[in-house]
C-alpha cells in the first residue's frame, strides 16, 4: 500500500521506511522543514519539486495516505489542514486521509524503540482502515494512531 510519510530527522525517514515494509511502501517521506509546502501538494495527489532520496519514488499509484509522526503537534498538522483546503478550493474532495499519532496511548521514549511502536501502530490503524474501505478521496479526514 503506497503511503507518504511525514517526519524530522533522515535517521529517522530511513528506520520508519525500513520497518514499514513489506505491507507498505513509502512513496515519499517530507521533512518537518518542508511540509508546509508538500502537505498541501501530496494530499492533492502532486508530486514534489525536487524529490529527496528518501522513499520508494514510485507515484505510479496514488498513495492512500500521509502518516505523520510523533514529531507533528496537533497545531502544526492543523495549519497544514487549513492550507491544504485553501489551495484544494473545489478539489477538496480528492484529498487523502491523514494519520496522526495518537498520545494518548502510551509510548517509549524518544527514540529507536519509538519509531518501531508507532510504526506498528501506523501498520495496523492502516490496515484496518483499508479493510473498512476507509483509505479513499473525501476530503478533510484525520484518523488516529
Amino acid at each position: 500500500m503506497p503511503i507518504i510519510l511525514a517526519g524530522k530527522a533522515e535517521p529517522v525517514a530511513e528506520k520508519a521506511i525500513s520497518d514499514m515494509k513489506p505491507e507498505l511502501d513509502v512513496v515519499h517521506f517530507t521533512f518537518i522543514n518542508d511540509a508546509r509546502r508538500e502537505i498541501p501538494m501530496l494530499t492533492r495527489g502532486e508530486i514534489p519539486s525536487p524529490r529527496n532520496p528518501h522513499g520508494s519514488d514510485d507515484w505510479s499509484t496514488r498513495p492512500k495516505a500521509i502518516v505523520y509522526a510523533a514529531v507533528y503537534r496537533d497545531r502544526d498538522i492543523d495549519m497544514y489542514r487549513k492550507l491544504t483546503t485553501e489551495a484544494a478550493g473545489t478539489d477538496a474532495n480528492n484529498l487523502i486521509p491523514w494519520l496522526r499519532v495518537d498520545t494518548s496511548i502510551p509510548a517509549p521514549p524518544v527514540g529507536p524503540e519509538l519509531v518501531k511502536a508507532l510504526t506498528l501502530r501506523a501498520k495496523n490503524m492502516l490496515k484496518k482502515l483499508d479493510e473498512e474501505g476507509k483509505l479513499v478521496l473525501g476530503g478533510a479526514v484525520d484518523y488516529y494512531y
